[in-house]
């Protein structure tokens, strides 16, 4: 992401870890997927990691500091070949609590891959919440 990021910007990225059994004597290593903010030079964002390694979604998370605002960049990647299950929306709630006691604004973004036209689903019921 960093080579393609534009002039006046700056990338924050989490690439997606790579699977144990990964040949790295290769020159064939390819790693796709991966959160990142990409955000303007005049912006800082600092990394942050939670206290949660979750199973079934990716995160990054990051304090950003403005000229004018400091608040709390939370993304999120459930990925879309698997359904959402209660597992995720647990290990969303426990994100959620650790980052609701750091006190400052948050703005949670991302693709949940929920999808929230079958209104039978248990788990369309549970996402109502938000």
């Amino acid at each position: 992401m960093k080579n393609v990021t534009p002039t006046g910007f700056k990338c924050l990225d989490a690439p997606r870890p790579l699977l144990p059994d990964t040949n790295l004597q290769t020159l064939n290593v390819q790693n796709y997927g991966g959160l990142a903010f990409i955000y303007r030079s005049d912006i800082t964002i600092t990394q942050r990691q939670l206290g949660i390694s979750p199973t079934t979604f990716e995160y990054l998370c990051g304090f950003v500091n403005t000229s004018q605002k400091n608040f709390l960049l939370l993304g999120v990647y459930g990925p879309g070949s698997k359904r959402v299950t209660s597992t995720f929306l647990d290990e969303l709630a426990t994100v959620l609590e650790e980052v609701c006691v750091l006190q400052c604004p948050v703005i949670l973004c991302g693709d949940f891959n929920i999808h929230v036209d079958d209104t039978n689903d248990t788990v369309f019921r549970a996402v109502e919440v938000f």
